[in-house]
């Protein structure tokens, strides 16, 4: 497989600036092979040089043998993809052989998917078990932006003045997949329904019989409203930008993935309460939308029509992702927001960032404009049944939803979380509506520290 030499340098000029996050800084660093970088070394100071691996220029990019060799190498501490652990200080300028750039491009492109296009699971998706970062135990941590605080701690080595970025969250995007907004009764489910829970659970359940006669605002799927003021009030405490986004399907029909309900008279006033709330709005592109541009865009048309307003925003319905060129149909249907990249078995940094990222397809290394909102937690994933997902104990899921919120802080990134409006309602019995609050107050708390800290 042939890449494009000038949409490759783009892509990876761009790589630099992003682990860095800083534009000035980041025209010291260079990425080159050690003989054009022994050349272009002299009569400089302070230069800092990673040598590029043989990663992008063998003949077997994008085969199975261009795969790292595990375990993997450390420079340093921190888990490497492509080059050697070594450095070397020459006339004042740092030669870095470990190639991070190689690395985080690995990482971002999901690299590994393409080339194991033969792997998946039943739904289409490449299984969170068979990545890299899960066998190397790196999903927990964001390990491309381990590599931009390594970069400013050598530039600062070679006497650059760099600034210290505070701790902190930059940005905080709640999301919610509306996948089914509204039970809808007939006479013998809702029968069986309260005589279900009179039998098993000796309790009296009313919104069956209310629904059934068409008061829908009884309605135990109605939890947007709870969380969108709930997130509303973190943004306004924290001052921390935030948007909360709801996910809306937008097909004709259903299927055994995708309900079908964009046409039900009913959704419209859901719609406009989402809106007054302060919720934007995404396309929750149907399971079989996932890797078809005709039904991408069917569905976009679709949704801008019902809601009346221009959708920017996607996610993918089960988290599909068939293989990682299909986002480029993404962006050529008009969304210029993807979130759809996380593992649905478990939690982490699928994309090992903590900071939005614009796509670069490894097909061709070419640059997008598509901006990739990396997926850190999920209500399923970490109450869903073993062995396809984590099945913890409330405990267990506070601890580790704990230990990435306190990553993202770390690195000042974005925090990209997602509670479905069907997973606590009054039916469901589970920890998830007390974890969803543990969440909001863990957030409100750290980053009450972090404004004594960095103030």
């Amino acid at each position: 497989m042939k890449i494009d030499e000038k949409k490759l340098r783009e892509s990876l000029t761009y790589l630099i600036n992003f682990m860095l996050r800083n534009e000035e800084l980041a025209e010291w660093v260079h990425y080159m092979k050690e003989r054009q970088a022994r050349g272009d070394c002299c009569g400089k100071k302070g230069h800092l040089y990673i040598i590029e691996s043989s990663f992008f220029y063998e003949d077997h990019y994008g085969e199975k043998g261009s795969l790292p060799v595990l375990p993997l190498p450390e420079y340093e501490g921190i888990p490497f993809f492509y080059g050697t652990a070594r450095d070397e200080t020459v006339d004042g300028n740092l030669f870095l052989y470990a190639d991070i750039v190689a690395s985080a491009y690995f990482v971002v492109t999901r690299y590994e998917e393409m080339v194991r296009a033969d792997v998946r699971d039943i739904y289409g998706n490449f299984p969170a078990r068979e990545s890299i970062l899960v066998r190397e135990n790196l999903l927990y941590s964001p390990i491309i932006d381990k590599y931009g605080a390594l970069l400013s701690e050598k530039l600062v080595s070679l006497g650059h003045d760099v600034p210290v970025t505070p701790k902190g969250f930059e940005r905080l995007y709640f999301t919610h997949d509306i996948d089914i907004p509204f039970q809808t009764y007939s006479f013998i489910r809702m029968a069986k329904t309260i005589g279900r829970e009179l039998l098993s659970g000796h309790r009296l359940v009313f919104h069956p019989l209310m629904n059934y006669l068409g008061f829908y605002g009884v309605n135990p799927r109605k939890t947007w409203d709870y969380m969108l003021e709930k997130e509303r009030q973190i943004g306004e405490e924290t001052g921390i930008l935030t948007e909360s986004i709801c996910f809306i399907i937008a097909t004709d029909t259903s299927d055994r993935y995708t309900s079908s309900y964009i046409y039900d008279k009913k959704i419209k006033p859901v719609l406009t309460e989402m809106e007054s709330l302060g919720s934007g709005l995404g396309l929750h592109t149907s399971y079989e939308g996932a890797s078809d541009s005709a039904k991408i865009k069917k569905e976009k048309e679709t949704l801008e029509t019902v809601a009346g307003r221009k959708i920017i925003y996607q996610r993918n319905h089960y988290l599909r992702q068939l293989d990682p060129s299909d986002i480029g149909k993404y962006e050529s249907a008009g969304f210029t927001d993807d979130f759809t990249t996380g593992f649905n078995e478990m939690p982490g940094f699928r994309l090992g960032t903590s900071h939005p990222v614009r796509w670069i397809n490894p097909k061709t290394g070419e640059l997008s404009g598509l901006l990739l909102h990396g997926l850190q937690i999920m209500d399923g994933s970490v109450i869903g049944k073993k062995p396809y997902q984590m099945e913890l104990s409330y405990e267990e899921a506070k601890t580790l939803c704990g230990k990435i919120l306190d990553e993202v802080y770390r690195y000042r990134g974005e925090i990209c979380i997602l509670w479905h409006n069907g997973m606590f309602d009054r039916t469901r019995g589970n920890y998830l509506k007390e974890l969803y609050d543990w969440i909001l107050a863990y957030i409100l708390e750290i980053s009450g520290n972090g404004q004594e800290e960095n103030g």
